[in-house]
């Protein structure tokens, strides 16, 4: 697999293991008493096995009748009962959990609620950055450059009914520094600008209307843009099925094609040199360059292009390659 294709698989798919979806957040209500319950895992998932254990403060909870409501019906109960296990459901479901914790020394029974709701959300991002028409890979991030994450989220309320999207509270952080502007009700879309180096650190709370709060957190990689090599044909076209060769034999003529990975979409400089002299190409086509045999010496000569975007200083990329014959010189 060449090296850039590789590199921007691997890039979109250590972007998609960032992203964390599928969860469920709970509610909790205690009267009655201080009654502590830890969830693990903190944020459930769908069918996911929900370990629950209790801790209380002046009571003592290991002589306690402590019973286990499960949807509404008893599903354990006795004597310094503190650990329970119970298995969310699909997504869309609720699940509600209610403990009765009746002390011997004491008249009164503690009752805590916890409230299982779905929040199912998803982190989207695309950069506008240049790619070529045929490429169906994730766009490159690149220094500067345009990136927009969207929050797709399915919400329930303690009804069973969905909960609008448009009407959930978006706070969204970027690299620790909280965004007012773009944060509020319905503001499910982020645009910012990539850092010039290293990764973007995105962080999202959602609120739900009933007070129920979600955190989501990504860290998006920012890469250099990079340039592909390929060979153009007069019949065929480009020939976008494999790069250009590090060393490449020219006979007659020969034309290459620079596609541009990475950068926005602002006007581009090409720069091309063949040896020591810069090169241009015949064509307003700045990324296509024509070369052909002029005489019959030996040649083997560097061919080096550097790419920038003369708006966003921090975006550029430079790559080479050898053309040689044994038996003639080229030009252009």
């Amino acid at each position: 697999m060449p090296k850039l294709f590789s590199q921007l698989i691997i890039l979109s798919l250590s972007a998609l293991l960032l992203v964390p979806i599928n969860t469920l957040a709970y509610q909790e209500v205690t009267n009655g008493g201080d009654l502590v319950a830890t969830v693990s895992p903190n944020n459930p998932g769908p069918n996911t096995l929900v370990k629950i254990s209790l801790r209380a403060y002046g009571v003592d909870i290991d002589n306690s009748l402590i019973s286990w409501g499960l949807n509404g019906k008893l599903a354990n109960s006795g004597f310094g009962l503190k650990n329970f296990s119970f298995q969310t459901g699909s997504l869309g479901s609720r699940t509600i959990v209610s403990i009765d914790v009746l002390p011997r020394s004491q008249s009164g029974t503690i009752k805590k609620l916890l409230v299982f709701e779905p929040l199912d959300i998803e982190l989207n991002w695309q950069a506008n950055t240049s790619r070529p028409y045929w490429y169906q890979g994730r766009a490159l991030i690149s220094p500067e450059s345009t990136v927009i994450v969207s929050a797709l989220v399915t919400a329930i309320d303690q009804t069973g009914k969905t909960i609008p999207p448009e009407t959930l509270i978006y706070k969204w952080n970027k690299n620790d520094k909280i965004l007012n502007l773009e944060s509020g009700v319905g503001r499910s879309n982020l645009t910012y600008t990539a850092t010039k180096k290293g990764a973007d650190k995105i962080d999202l709370t959602i609120i739900t209307p009933s007070g129920n709060t979600e955190h989501r957190s990504v860290l998006i990689p920012v890469e250099n843009p990079q340039i592909a090599l390929y060979l153009e044909q007069p019949l065929l076209g480009t020939i976008f099925q494999q790069q250009l060769k590090a060393e490449q034999v020219i006979n007659d003529s020969l034309a290459v094609r620079a596609e541009a990975f990475g950068f926005s979409n602002d006007l581009l400089d090409f720069n091309w040199t063949l040896g020591q002299e810069k090169i241009f190409p015949k064509l307003n086509d700045l990324g296509l360059m024509y070369f052909a045999i002029k005489s019959s010496n030996p040649i083997n000569q560097r061919v080096d292009l550097l790419i920038k975007n003369p708006a966003k200083i921090f975006q550029s990329a430079q790559t080479n390659f050898f053309l040689n014959n044994t038996k003639n010189q080229t030009t252009f």
